[in-house]
C-alpha cells in the first residue's frame, strides 16, 4: 500500500505502535539483564561478608545466565576453595573458560596461568600465550604489565625448549605470576594446591 493512501491518523498509530513495541522490547532486554547483574552484586556483597555459600549461589545463578564477571568470580571460588567450598581446579577452569570465551580479561589471565601450569586443564603453553595476548588490551596498566611479563617468560621457555636437547627440560619460572584482581582471589592466588 502506498503511503499516500494510508490516512495520517493510521500512520501515526503505526508509528506509535512501533515505538511502544520498541520500548517494550528494550524494557524486556534491560529487565532480563537486571537479575544477572543483581546476583553478581549479591555475590560480591556476600564475599565481603565472608558468606561463601551465598556468594556461590548468587554467582552460580548469574553465571548460568551468561554473566562473564559472575563466571570469573565463580571460577575463583572453586580455584581457591575458600569458606567450605571445595577446591576444584577442573570446575574452576570450566568457569574461567566460559568467561574467557566472552572476553573477560581476568578470566583469560587466570586460565592462561592454569593452562601454563597444567592445573585443572592439560598443560599447553601455546594456548596460555594466546589467552594472555587476548587479555592484554582490556587489562589495567599493572595487570597488563604483569601479563606481558608472563607472556614473555612463556615465549622464552618455548624458545629454550625448542633449542634444548630432548633429554633436558626447561621450566617456566612461576614466581611473580600475574594476579587477577578479585575479592575472591585476594592474596592467596599463589597459595593454592596444584592438582592435575
Amino acid at each position: 500500500m502506498r503511503r499516500g493512501l494510508v490516512p495520517a491518523a493510521v500512520r501515526g498509530g503505526m508509528m506509535l505502535g512501533a515505538t511502544v513495541l520498541g520500548v517494550t522490547v528494550l524494557g524486556m532486554t534491560i529487565l532480563g539483564a537486571a537479575p544477572a547483574y543483581a546476583t553478581l552484586q549479591g555475590g560480591r556483597a556476600a564475599l565481603d561478608r565472608n558468606d561463601y555459600d551465598s556468594a556461590q549461589r548468587e554467582f552460580t545463578e548469574a553465571a548460568q545466565g551468561g554473566n562473564a564477571d559472575a563466571q570469573y568470580e565463580l571460577g575463583n571460588l572453586y580455584y581457591l576453595g575458600r569458606g567450605g567450598i571445595p577446591m576444584d581446579p577442573r570446575l574452576a577452569a570450566t568457569w574461567f573458560a566460559r568467561a574467557a570465551d566472552q572476553g573477560q580479561p581476568q578470566a583469560q589471565v587466570r586460565l592462561a596461568d592454569m593452562t601454563a601450569r597444567g592445573v585443572g586443564v592439560p598443560q599447553d603453553y601455546d594456548r596460555a600465550r594466546q589467552l594472555l595476548r587476548a587479555a592484554l588490551p582490556r587489562l589495567r596498566d599493572a595487570e597488563r604489565r604483569a601479563a606481558e611479563a608472563y607472556a614473555v617468560r612463556i615465549d622464552a621457555y618455548l624458545q629454550a625448549r625448542a633449542t634444548q636437547p630432548a633429554t633436558q627440560t626447561a621450566t617456566v619460572p612461576s614466581q611473580n605470576r600475574p594476579r587477577s584482581g578479585s575479592a575472591a582471589a585476594g592474596s592467596q592466588s599463589g597459595q593454592q594446591g596444584r592438582t592435575r
